[in-house]
This record gives C-alpha cells, structure tokens and sequence, in this order.
C-alpha cells in the first residue's frame, strides 16, 4: 500500500540532548531572499540514527535532497514573514 502521510511520535530517545545541540548552532540572518520568518542554523545537525529509522519505516534509503537537510529553524515572537501564505 502507498504510504502518503506517517505521522510518527516519540522518535528521537533524547529529544532534549538534540534540542540543546541546535540551540547551540549559530542562526545568522535571512538574506533578502527569505520569505520566511525566524532564522536557519548555518550548518545542519546530522543525526545517522534517525535517517536510518525513518529509512527503515518509509522502507526506502533517505538521500539529503538539499544542503538543508539537518538543518533547524528558530523563530522568535514577532518575527513575522513578508508573504501571507505558507510557501516550502
């Protein structure tokens, strides 16, 4: 059967210790070329385990697709994008 939507929960086994790691990237300003409000880290955060679990459950191989694959986005109250719909 086609899988179209997976909605997973409790994945990651230390949730806080990947939490305080992206907290810990630096999170430069969009350029102006951003339609998005908050900031994107400036590196990614590989995490293997997690790519193979996901891999294993959609039962294909995950390739990162963009150089923003691992990558985490911060945003804080009042940041607010230029565009009125949500656009990926």
């Amino acid at each position: 059967m086609f899988q179209s939507l997976i909605v997973l929960d409790d994945v990651l086994p230390d949730a806080m210790r990947v939490r305080d790691a992206a907290l810990k990237l630096d999170y430069p300003e969009p350029g102006p070329g951003a339609h998005y409000p908050g900031r994107n880290s400036a590196t990614s955060l590989r995490l293997p385990e997690l790519d193979a679990q996901i891999s294993a459950i959609v039962g294909e191989t995950l390739v990162p697709g963009t150089p923003d694959h691992g990558r985490f986005r911060i945003t804080r109250a009042g940041e607010q994008s230029d565009l009125d719909i949500h656009v990926d």
